[in-house]
């Protein structure tokens, strides 16, 4: 079935929000009231999970961090970029 599901993705543009899929966690974006699109990744795993971020320099709303290339999330943790 990933054949038929690639495919039908790209025909409908659709694509990941990550450079990696990683298996149990989200990446969305939601859109802030002042038009700014914030990207959204949850780590809905019991254990830390490394993620590869999108190319730049991100900074975490909640931690104040500044993040880039790979960042490693903790158990049920929340980025918010």
């Amino acid at each position: 079935l990933e054949p038929f599901f690639t495919k039908l993705c790209a025909d409908a543009n659709i694509h990941s929000l990550l450079p990696e899929v990683v298996p149990g966690v989200e990446a969305t974006t939601r859109v802030s009231d002042d038009g700014k699109s914030l990207l959204y990744i949850l780590n809905h795993n019991a254990q830390e999970t490394e993620v590869l971020l999108p190319h730049g320099i991100f900074q975490d709303l909640i931690s104040k961090q500044s993040l880039s290339q790979r960042v490693v999330l903790k158990p049920y943790d929340v980025l918010i970029l």
